[in-house]
Parts: C-alpha cells; structure tokens; sequence
C-alpha cells in the first residue's frame, strides 16, 4: 500500500510518561521537520493525541501531507486554539472513529463535532469498538487503501 513507512515516537512514550505529558508544540514541529525529509507525496497517519498534533505540524510548521487518516481523534473538548488550527486545516482526511470509543468522541459525537467545526474535505467512518485499540487491521487497511487510491 506505501513504499515506505516512517514511525514518528512521541518524546512522552520515549520517557514512559502518558498522553497527558505530550509537548503539542514540540511534537508537531519535530514531526514536520521530519516529513519535510520525506522525498515526494506522503500521508500522515495518526491516531489520539497524534491527531491534534498532526493538525498544529501542517497549520503552524507547515508539513504537506496529500492526505491524512485519523483514527480515534482526540479532538474532544477542543480549545480554541485547536479550533482555530482546524478552520485552517485543509487536507484531505479519512477519520476512522469507534462506535463508543472510551477515551476520546463515540462515533456519533464525532460526526457532530466534525460537521460543526471541519472545513476541509473529510470522510468518517465508523468502527465497531469501545475500546480504543483500533485492532480490526484488516478492515482499517482496507479503508485506508479506498482512501489514498
């Protein structure tokens, strides 16, 4: 499906600490100077608090994704500063979001929260789930390969 992958770690799994010590400023702009080294088009495929610092690397570090896939967005409870990055925000993206994920929106409040505050092109599909693991691989490639093709 890609000719090559590239794995960005978080500074606060290196460290063992939770995603409640994620630096979102310092993650979004070592993960766009890394996709600046990346050689032609490339998608950015994040999951949780990936999401939000996917959206801060594009609108404020300015990476350039030709897609991106999201899975089990942590978007809930967004400030207004991540609404304001989301205004901005116009790649393509595929949201793949849990029936009754426990961490972040269920599906249904995802839809909501996306037809109130995405501007740019964007698909949400449903998974079945309610754990956040987002473990059915099989199905999820499946999607993912729909979307870049």
């Amino acid at each position: 499906m890609f000719d090559s992958v590239t794995l960005h770690v978080y500074k606060h799994w290196e460290e063992n600490r939770g995603e409640d010590h994620a630096d979102m400023e310092f993650e979004a702009q070592k993960l766009a100077e890394r996709a600046g080294q990346l050689q032609g088009e490339y998608v950015i495929v994040a999951k949780s608090v990936g999401v939000p610092i996917t959206i801060r690397a594009v609108v404020e570090n300015g990476a350039k994704p030709t897609k991106c896939i999201f899975l089990g967005g942590a978007v809930k409870g967004a400030d207004d500063n991540l609404l304001a990055q989301i205004a901005k925000f116009d790649i393509p993206t595929l949201f793949i979001q849990q029936t009754n994920d426990p961490i972040v929106f269920t599906h249904e409040e995802m839809e909501k929260f996306l037809e109130e505050n995405w501007k740019g092109d964007y698909k949400l599909i449903e998974a079945a789930g309610d754990n956040h693991a987002y473990d059915n691989y099989e199905e999820i490639k499946g999607w993912v390969k729909d979307f870049i093709s």
